[in-house]
């Protein structure tokens, strides 16, 4: 059985008014709901609150806090991590973790009938095991103990969650894959049966931070199992080879950053520093590097249980630094493919993978000696995201109507030659607001694609409903009593800077001004009076990013007999700015 060769990371250092008129309108992208950006680096950087963020240079070195004005997280997206093990109770990975639903935890039954008893969040190929976690086991090294915990949370460490630091992406499904031991070596089978429950179980990205020096047979069908999975396999190009010295993988291979196939089945990822120069210890070479990114100075999640020991340390700390290595680049390139992908999911893998290459920064000029050597250059993960952004922009937009006035409100979609695409009544034959309805647009589950939302005016139930394009219900849910008929206005915006669509519900006449904020499923996020309780003449609300901090504020108008005065709100209610926009009286 061939070794698995693992070339660790070393410790250096412990420590978003209704006018009054018969149509109401609203323009809608069916593939994203925005504006074209031009320039990021013109807006405001999402800076997240965790304490240590300050000292992942490398995320402001990729562009990721520009990156993330259009998208600062992937939960749908999953990234199968073979490694050392994941400290699945680590608080900044245990919400960014593939949960297998269709398994009962700990009932001893292979419930999905996969081979794999009580798998819920993973497997532990080399015990043949349900937990993912390091185990300690006799000769462990901290390195290697803690390697795959770092590799997860540089793609994937929750962000702006006030603890800790941020992954490239702030949600994602980590699905944490033990094929090495605790030494940090393991055996090609169990890397061979990895990659399948991978394929097998949804992976839509596979990291290997590891190298293997030989060709092995089974370990390249696998490779070319995933490959025809659909799925993107991001490899580093190794610390060293058989010389213990970085080399060129041109003159001597290792696998399975090599696996190319001439398909590019393999991203191979070579390190850089603080500089954008090839580090003394990352392999290098023109076939098999496609990219480089930062792989020195890393702050990482590491495996916190006080109870272990080595050379005398307890593991009782959930962060340290400084960590380095090609193992710490090939994260870094896995967590902004999974925020493309989140960024439009209906990408082909190979143009999601275009976009990421041809955006790359050239640090040719940096490395005289290595040119062509690290692929397409260092990642440049804002470029990247603009380019996947302004892509749909670009594409196809629809306008979609609906009367104010008449009872049975029938919505209108048309193209922008004015032809019509669809119509459908969003409250069925019987129902019936006086008033018409309310609507917007918005990807409020997080598919790609742009939602209607609608809501009823005066006289209809105080229900919010969500469809697609062609005019399929996708949800619903009450705001209010259900045999209230005062009437609601809807918007929707991404206003806690999760980076999913929240519906956002202001009330109608004959009720207090409250707004509301719901997600897709009708739970209730918070809410607020925004204007005097006993104010009656209803709440107009709509979104936007006003002060450009990449999260959305809510502006309300006030309805008949407030005036003309417009306040802005932060999703807790707390007032921004107001304003009369005509004169108060």
């Amino acid at each position: 059985m061939e070794k698995t060769s693992f070339f660790c990371i070393i410790l250096c250092l412990s420590v978003l008014f209704w006018p009054a008129a018969p149509i109401v309108l609203a323009a809608a992208n069916f593939d994203i709901a925005g504006v074209k950006i031009e320039n990021l680096s013109e807006r405001s950087p999402v800076t997240p609150n965790d304490p240590l963020y300050s000292a992942q240079w490398y995320l402001q070195k990729i562009g990721a806090p520009y990156a993330w004005q259009i998208k600062t997280d992937s939960p749908k997206i999953t990234v199968a991590v073979l490694d050392t093990g994941v400290d699945i109770d680590h608080p900044d990975l245990r919400r960014n973790l593939w949960v297998n639903e269709q398994e009962i935890p700990e009932n001893k039954i292979d419930d999905d009938r996969n081979g794999f008893i009580d798998d819920v969040n993973g497997w532990d190929f080399v015990n043949n095991v349900a937990d993912p976690r390091p185990k300690f086991q006799t000769g462990f090294i901290d390195d290697e103990v803690n390697h795959g915990t770092i590799v997860a949370g540089i793609i994937a460490a929750e962000g702006n969650n006030n603890f800790g630091i941020s992954g490239v992406t702030w949600r994602a499904q980590i699905m944490p894959l033990k094929v090495l031991d605790d030494k940090g070596e393991g055996t090609t089978n169990n890397v061979i049966r990895a990659v399948d429950y991978a394929i097998n179980n949804g992976a839509d990205i596979i990291n290997l931070s590891f190298i293997i020096l030989a060709d092995v047979p089974g370990l390249r069908e696998v490779i070319e199992r995933a490959y025809r999975a659909n799925i993107i396999l991001v490899a580093t190009a190794g610390n060293e080879g058989q010389h213990n010295i970085s080399h060129s993988l041109d003159e001597e291979k290792v696998y399975p950053v090599c696996y190319d196939g001439g398909k590019n089945m393999v991203i191979g990822v070579a390190a850089t520093d603080t500089l954008d120069q090839k580090t003394a210890f990352s392999n290098y070479g023109f076939a098999c590097v496609d990219i480089a990114a930062p792989g020195v100075s890393f702050m990482g999640l590491t495996v916190y249980n006080p109870y272990q020991r080595y050379q005398g340390n307890p593991f009782n700390n959930y962060y340290q630094g400084y960590w380095y290595g090609s193992s710490m680049a090939a994260p870094i390139i896995s967590g902004s493919l999974a925020l493309l992908k989140a960024i439009n999911p209906k990408l082909s893998r190979e143009e999601l993978i275009d976009k990421l290459l041809t955006n790359a920064f050239n640090v040719s000029r940096l490395n005289p000696g290595y040119l062509g050597q690290l692929g397409r250059g260092r990642v440049d993960l804002a470029a990247a995201a603009l380019a996947v952004y302004n892509d749909l922009i670009n594409s196809w937009n629809y306008i979609v109507t609906s009367s104010l006035t008449t009872a049975l409100a029938d919505v209108k979609i048309f193209d922008n030659n004015n032809n019509s695409v669809a119509e459908f009544k969003p409250f069925g034959e019987k129902e019936k607001a006086a008033e018409g309805i309310s609507l917007t647009t918005g990807d409020v589950d997080q598919d790609g694609q742009a939602e209607i939302i609608i809501g009823a005016n005066i006289s209809g139930i105080p229900q919010v409903r969500v469809f697609d394009k062609s005019g399929k219900l996708k949800s619903q849910f009450l705001v209010n009593q259900k045999n209230w008929r005062g009437g609601i206005s809807v918007a929707a915006g991404d206003v806690d800077g999760d980076g999913a669509v929240e519906i956002i519900v202001g009330a109608g006449k004959m009720s207090e001004p409250q707004v509301k904020v719901f997600d897709v499923n009708g739970k209730m996020r918070s809410q607020f009076l925004a204007y005097p309780r006993g104010f009656r003449g209803g709440v107009n609300v709509v979104t936007g990013d006003l002060n450009k901090d990449g999260v959305d504020e809510i502006i309300t108008g006030a309805g008949p007999g407030g005036g003309p005065q417009v306040r802005i709100f932060d999703r807790a209610g707390r007032v921004r700015g107001q304003f009369f926009a005509y004169d108060k009286n």
